[in-house]
């Protein structure tokens, strides 16, 4: 408690909190005399301080001053790297993240993944700004494909080499409509592989929320979630997979 709340050197602070404690949750706590305070026998955990809360909590990357718990005291958590959103020009990431925030066009240095592809500019219309874990990604809309209604498309932000501010009125077709990004969750029916144990479909079903066959996510995850799990042919049109091997060294 000393670490989390800044007790150590206020000792009354620290007991006002545990009498603050027991008294609004006089149902799991009790106090014995100077020994300190203790839970109850056979409460359970209120959803607060659940396993699924506290995880949720870690997987945020929560501090220890909200979930109580010190990794280095404590069992460790592993989390992927910090990774920051990175342009190829540095200075790149403040246009792509002020016309996120105001809603503005700009035009991007980007690379995609197609055979033979080098780095153009676009023109398109920031709508949000993604991370997944691992990776950031520009949701924008592409003002380049007024045949195809002005879809919104991902981009990868690591591969956008440069970004410049647009003039909205000189840098818009008459027929563009802004688009909002769809955040619904879409019902998809998923069919796993018939190779899988009766033990190994249940796990696989608990891990992904699949019930009755039918999967939710936002309508935005679903093509990375294909590619990452689903058996569906690869586009021959993109150079995937980009990475054809791996070779260990040594630890760092």
């Amino acid at each position: 408690m000393d670490r989390a709340f800044g007790t150590r050197k206020s000792p009354n602070r620290g007991t006002a909190i545990l009498h603050a404690a027991c008294t609004q949750w006089f149902h799991l706590l009790y106090k014995d005399g100077k020994k300190g305070v203790f839970p109850r026998v056979g409460v359970t955990y209120p959803p607060e301080a659940s396993a699924q809360a506290l995880m949720k909590l870690i997987s945020e990357r929560v501090g220890p001053d909200t979930t109580g718990i010190f990794p280095e005291e404590s069992v460790p958590f592993l989390l992927p790297p910090d990774k920051a959103a990175s342009t190829i020009n540095p200075n790149a990431m403040d246009v792509l993240f002020s016309s996120t925030i105001h809603q503005n066009p700009i035009r991007i240095l980007y690379v995609g993944l197609r055979h033979g592809e080098n780095a153009r500019w676009r023109n398109v219309w920031p709508r949000a700004m993604e991370f997944n874990g691992l990776q950031w990604r520009l949701r924008a809309q592409d003002m380049d494909a007024g045949e195809q209604h002005y879809p919104i498309k991902a981009y990868s932000v690591p591969r956008i080499f440069d970004a410049q501010p647009l003039d909205t009125r000189r840098s818009t077709s008459k027929d563009f409509r802004p688009r909002n990004l769809v955040k619904t969750q879409r019902a998809m029916r998923v069919h796993l592989s018939e190779s899988l144990t009766r033990d190994q479909v249940r796990a696989i079903e608990n891990e992904w929320g699949i019930r009755d066959g039918i999967m939710l996510l936002p309508d935005y995850s679903w093509f990375e979630f294909r590619k990452q799990f689903a058996s569906e042919p690869v586009n021959p049109d993109i150079v995937w997979p980009v990475i054809t091997r791996i070779d260990p060294l040594e630890e760092r």
